[in-house]
């Protein structure tokens, strides 16, 4: 399953190599992340969670979603494991808070209103 999802990958258009939403930017060849100028250090799994969000601004995602495009769909452990790492990253990437919780649907990368 790994090797199908790795080749899956490989062959997908790849839609930039620096993604950007407000003053965020992740380079996903150097797997940076910077906020503000600032550099962030985030763990692998965090880094896979906000290429997630950045390659879906704005749309809510539900927890299984986001088990199955960062843990993959074989993963067996507690789907709160998504709370740990939102959590992980809101702290990470201060304020303002980019990360909303979205209520009954999950969590989305966008700018509060």
């Amino acid at each position: 399953m790994a090797r199908v999802q790795a080749v899956l990958r490989r062959t997908q258009p790849d839609s930039g190599r620096v993604l950007t939403y407000a003053d965020l930017s992740f380079d996903t060849q150097l797997r940076e992340v910077q906020r503000g100028g600032r550099r962030l250090d985030l763990t692998p799994r965090a880094l896979d969670l906000l290429e997630t969000f950045l390659r879906h601004p704005e749309r809510a995602m539900s927890k299984s979603v986001l088990l199955d495009h960062v843990w993959g769909a074989d993963f067996m452990g507690d789907d709160n494991i998504v709370e740990v790492y939102v959590r992980q990253l809101r702290r990470a990437l201060g304020e303002p808070e980019l990360i909303q919780t979205v209520r009954g649907a999950g969590y989305a990368l966008r700018l509060r209103s």
